[in-house]
């Protein structure tokens, strides 16, 4: 069997290594991408924008669940509208990041979308 191939249908919705993609992958890369959008914002943003995002992101943080500490943490990130203002301003003169970004996007929206269809946890 070939390796690839097996190592991505352990992620598809269903699968056990599914549950560790949404209560552990996606959960920290959310936190890590808000930080740098965060940090970057607060030069780039108005205050208050700048002090939404950053309550918005550690108010989760402060009362974790005892079994996953990020638990949902990606779905409380959409949330925060200042930090597509942030890549709105970033990516506005590279147009390959856009790009990257609607095609990280879009990968998303079809994972989530099948995980949902087939009542996989999704975070």
């Amino acid at each position: 069997m070939d390796l690839h191939a097996s190592l991505a249908r352990t992620f598809l919705p269903g699968h056990h290594g599914q549950a560790y993609l949404v209560y552990a992958i996606a959960p920290f890369a959310a936190l890590a991408f808000a930080t740098v959008l965060i940090v970057l914002g607060l030069r780039k943003l108005p205050p208050a924008y700048s002090s939404w995002a950053l309550i918005g992101i550690l108010v989760p943080l402060l009362y974790p669940t005892t079994m996953r500490p990020l638990y949902s943490l990606h779905r409380f990130v959409l949330l925060l509208f200042p930090l597509f203002m942030v890549e709105a301003y970033v990516t506005r003169k590279t147009g390959w990041l856009r790009w990257v970004l609607l095609a990280l996007s879009a990968a998303g929206l079809v994972y989530y979308t099948l995980a949902f269809a087939s009542f996989a946890p999704i975070g």
